[in-house]
């Protein structure tokens, strides 16, 4: 007798798990709602990521130089480049400045003075933030630019050693040579505008 009301029990509690999976299942059949697109969706690409790098003047490099005030180092012969956007389609650009690994010279010595039409400004070399580099070396942004169908920007950028150096055995017969970076991203012509 023991074993039939133990049979039952368990038949029991079988019965009352398939019906609350049951139920939970019609439930949720009910209450789910599937919804489909009609549309297609279409993705077009721009017609080209075209932007000339022109008029760059002086190398970058700083060499045989000696610690200067702000003042002096913005009178600095200025690297001057020139971007152009030869493209139908406007482009975001991050501009950098990529210090070789062959410079000796810890950029937390060196200042810059960066300019164009719109931004200015005077920073250690190191206090900038740190972008991708493309040789291996440190990158640091000068900044992030907009260029409108056929725009044009001339940037100057002016390196000189701080004169708030502390020691300058750490500064003595070093060098520091890089290069500029432009990494370019094409805006979507219909955001663009806003």
């Amino acid at each position: 007798m023991k074993n039939f009301i133990k049979n039952r029990t368990f038949i029991y509690i079988g019965i009352i798990s398939i019906l609350i999976i049951s139920c939970t299942c019609i439930t949720y059949a009910i209450f789910t709602t599937t919804i489909s697109q009609e549309g297609t969706n279409n993705i077009s690409t721009v017609p080209c990521v075209n932007l000339t790098f022109s008029d760059a003047k002086n190398s970058i490099k700083l060499e045989n130089t000696y610690p200067m005030s702000d003042e002096r180092g913005m009178k600095n012969t200025p690297y001057t480049f020139t971007l152009t956007n030869n493209c139908k389609a406007p482009l975001t650009v991050s501009l950098g400045f990529e210090v070789s690994n062959s410079s000796t010279l810890s950029s937390s010595f060196v200042k810059t003075y960066f300019e164009n039409s719109s931004t200015n400004f005077t920073n250690y070399l190191s206090n900038l933030p740190t972008m991708d580099s493309l040789n291996g070396g440190v990158a640091y942004k000068l900044q992030d630019d907009f260029f409108p169908i056929d725009g044009s920007k001339t940037y100057k950028l002016r390196f000189w050693l701080s004169e708030e150096i502390d020691e300058k055995d750490q500064a003595s017969g070093k060098m520091l040579s890089g290069k500029i970076i432009i990494k370019t991203t094409a805006k979507n012509t219909t955001t663009a505008n806003s």
